[in-house]
């Protein structure tokens, strides 16, 4: 599947990257479009979760952080309505 731009903040790009039969894979890259992690449906806790899947030199600061917060609100919103 070829990425498809999901949210764009400030300084970061919300990407799909898969499409699953109920949940989506998200890639969060930073505007340099450097990979820092990813969006994923976390079964056990029956919601999206932002998974860090590089290395320890990872910054953010609290705007970051919101827009990632956001980015998971809305996705599980979506998701909650679509199984009800």
């Amino acid at each position: 599947m070829k990425p498809i731009l999901y949210k764009k903040t400030k300084w970061l790009r919300f990407f799909i990257i898969e499409k699953k039969p109920k949940t989506f894979v998200i890639d969060v890259r930073n505007t340099s479009n450097e990979f820092l992690g990813s969006i994923r449906w976390h079964g056990p806790w029956r919601q999206y979760a932002f998974n860090i899947d590089v290395g320890p030199e990872l910054i953010f600061n609290n705007g970051c952080l919101q827009d990632i917060a956001d980015v998971l609100t809305c996705l599980n919103d979506e998701h909650k309505k679509e199984s009800t």
